[in-house]
């Protein structure tokens, strides 16, 4: 049967418009009324158990009866929402842009039914007076700090939600909330919707591989290209015109202008009304909060104090492009589409060429040994079930021909921990980033019966051609690693509840880390891509495996690791300053003693002031910016925060990569314990020592040498 874009494996079981896994019992469904039946079930199945504790006897309040049940309901809830959230995500093709609104909608319905049910006043009263009574004997089966911190974290989601607030006050708070989710729903769904393409003559891509330009569709003697990562990237690290970079670049930052611009400056406004009316300051000061910068300050003092020491590297960065441009050009003005390819032209006189390069990436062997190297140092075990054999008794399901299933075993015990999808390959209306998508959260069920995670990478990488295997971009195996430390993140997390289980705010359940958190085991396992041992590992020439790069290459590759880090972490820091400093005041903004600053001279200043190069006059590349609105608001500076980290972690690998037993401590000392225990906690159990900045410093001194 032909649906949104593929054949599905008559393998794989129909019911009516549903995708059934038996498996996993995974749901993806077809159409607009299977996803709104399915959310109302979960709505009322949710509120039903939250009654349930409410109108308990006051002598049958216990933890297990209160607390316990209301981390089951979360739970359960949080596991079926994926039925109607994950189309929105995997669902491809023009004909199902109606099911993929509804599966956003019903998202926001969802995302509302957690906030609501955490401000209720009469299930507030039920969990304080119980949270008086308890003692350590109460738990049942929850560890006694687990169950300690569930009881703190839960109470706080109430107050935080507003449940102290009067009547007109919470009415007020309620239709902010519910504007703010709709609106950010409106956001995100007209990125995924976005079709923008550019149009160019061959001879205007001149420089851009042949083998890619060939995979490309064509409207008479026109190259048809989309704005997502894989064409962007390849048009601006490889075309020679400067104008057709320019091009490409204007378009793509000017995405989604029209709908997103306007609304930007809306969802920010609304979030500040919303602190205000809980007590905060601003929204950054709320959000912060709960992360392991606490305030708005550490974070801006963090993000400045990077910058001043990055800044004389990176001006030496720019300085190293301008003078390639110089030489190329007779015009040294170097400018925010030369960027990519003038780096690409400073490689290729290292010596790195990454056409060259990419002949040994064949997607299928870096994924394969990718998986292998995650296997050994953690002591787990993947099994593919969409092979043929396996997948003939029905039970397998995959939403599209391309996806991979996989169960997680513990290679010791052969215990099931896990699943995740691979669904590495870009679609029409298919969600346009890269991430890790929690499917299914870790907990215990009524049975006390652990029910593992499932997970799904969601990538937009490099598709094959008639004459090629998917050839990846170096670029992109390093993000494969990057979102492949998320899954074993996601899928080593043991937790109880789906509270703890590994998250982050792309689902409309309460879970996860600490934010700033959230991305140091994954981008700690990015680093081992810049080893000798495991890139000659994963390489092997697509056209014979056993032939591998080649020394001399691997060698440029790893010195080449902070090749431009300087200027690329400015650009970063000041998308991160956007960031806190609009979730930080109402506009008009202030910036280095400019004042009256809209939202857009704002995000131009700070680029050219920080960044230290200017965006094109004209666009507005914010309104194109996922992270927005999925969680990352007055949080994108976590990403340094978790680099530093990630760095001192690393340095305890650094002289062997494959310490089993070094990954076995990393296993249970910062993976299993999901939210259990606080980041910083976790980094001094594996560290026994504070966490430090010093590696990461280093790194750039030795990039500076």
């Amino acid at each position: 049967r032909r649906v949104h874009g593929g054949i599905w494996r008559e393998t794989c079981k129909l019911v009516g418009m549903t995708r059934v896994c038996g498996v996993v019992g995974l749901r993806v469904h077809l159409t607009r009324e299977t996803l709104v039946e399915a959310c109302n079930v979960i709505r009322t199945s949710y509120q039903c158990a939250l009654d349930d504790i409410v109108s308990l006897p006051e002598t049958q309040r216990t933890y297990s009866t209160t607390f316990g049940a209301l981390a089951l309901a979360d739970s359960k809830a949080a596991w079926e929402s994926h039925q109607c959230i994950l189309p929105a995500m995997v669902v491809s093709g023009s004909e199902f842009s109606d099911v993929r609104q509804a599966s956003s909608e019903t998202k926001v319905a969802l995302g509302e039914m957690w906030r609501s049910a955490y401000a209720r006043k009469d299930l507030f009263a039920v969990l304080s007076e119980v949270a008086t009574k308890i003692t350590p004997n109460d738990y049942g089966n929850w560890e006694s700090s687990v169950a300690q911190r569930f009881i703190e974290f839960t109470l706080q989601m109430f107050r935080r939600n507003g449940v102290h607030l009067d009547h007109d006050q919470q009415q007020k708070f309620v239709e902010l909330r519910s504007s703010l989710s709709e609106m950010s729903t409106k956001y995100e769904q007209s990125l995924n919707e976005d079709r923008t393409t550019v149009k160019f003559l061959v001879s205007e891509l001149e420089g851009v591989a042949e083998e890619f330009l060939a995979s490309l569709p064509r409207e008479g003697n026109y190259v048809v290209l989309g704005c997502k990562s894989p064409h962007l990237v390849a048009v601006l690290q490889r075309a020679k015109s400067s104008d057709t970079r320019k091009h490409f670049k204007q378009i793509a930052d000017s995405r989604c202008v029209d709908q997103n611009e306007s609304l930007l400056d809306k969802i920010t406004a609304t979030r500040h009304e919303i602190a205000g009316i809980l007590g905060y300051p601003s929204h950054a000061d709320a959000i912060i909060s709960t992360k392991m910068a606490q305030t708005p300050e550490n974070v801006r003092e963090f993000l400045l104090s990077m910058a001043e020491q990055l800044r004389p590297h990176a001006k030496r960065d720019w300085s190293r492009l301008s003078q390639l441009k110089l030489e190329d050009t007779g015009n040294g003005d170097l400018k925010i589409y030369d960027i990519s390819y003038y780096t690409n032209q400073l490689k290729q006189g290292l010596g790195i060429n990454d056409d060259f390069v990419r002949e040994f990436f064949p997607m299928d062997r870096v994924v394969h040994e990718t998986l292998s190297i995650f296997q050994e140092l953690l002591q787990v075990r993947f099994e593919c079930l969409t092979t043929p054999e396996q997948s003939d008794n029905g039970n397998v399901v995959v939403w599209d021909e391309a996806v991979k299933l996989y169960r997680v075993l513990d290679a010791e015990n052969g215990e099931c921990i896990g699943y995740f999808y691979l669904d590495l390959f870009s679609r029409d209306g298919k969600f346009g980033h890269q991430c890790v998508f929690p499917i299914r959260p870790s907990f215990i069920d009524e049975k006390g019966v652990y029910v593992p995670p499932v997970c799904a990478i969601l990538g937009n990488m490099t598709k094959p051609t008639a004459s090629q295997p998917s050839l990846l971009m170096f670029s992109e195996v390093s993000t494969f690693f990057h979102e492949f430390g998320h899954v074993m993140h996601a899928i080593c997390s043991r937790s109880p509840c789906s509270l703890f289980s590994w998250a982050w705010p792309i689902v409309p359940w309460p879970g996860g880390v600490e934010q700033d958190f959230l991305e140091t085991p994954s981008m700690m396992f990015e680093q081992w891509i810049y080893t000798s041992e495991v890139l000659n590992r994963i390489s092997g020439h697509y056209q014979n495996e056993d032939v591998k790069l080649p020394p001399e290459v691997i060698n440029k590759l790893v010195q080449a690791k902070n090749l431009m880090v300087a200027g690329s972490w400015t650009r970063y820091i000041g998308l991160a300053l956007f960031d806190l400093i609009i979730h930080s005041s109402l506009p008009p903004y202030s910036f280095n003693g400019l004042n009256n600053l809209t939202t857009r001279q704002l995000w131009e200043t700070v680029h050219a002031q920080v960044g230290l190069v200017e965006v094109i006059s004209g666009t507005f590349f914010p309104a194109g910016w996922y992270h927005m609105v999925q969680g990352y608001d007055a949080g994108y500076y976590g990403y340094l925060w978790s680099e530093v980290y990630a760095a001192d972690l690393f340095s305890q690998f650094k002289s062997n990569t494959g310490d089993v037993n070094l990954g076995i401590k990393l296993k249970n000392a910062v993976l299993s314990p999901g939210a259990t225990r606080d980041g910083s906690k976790m980094l001094f159990d594996f560290l026994g020592r504070d966490p430090q900045q010093t590696a990461f410093l280093e790194s750039l001194s030795t990039d500076a040498q």
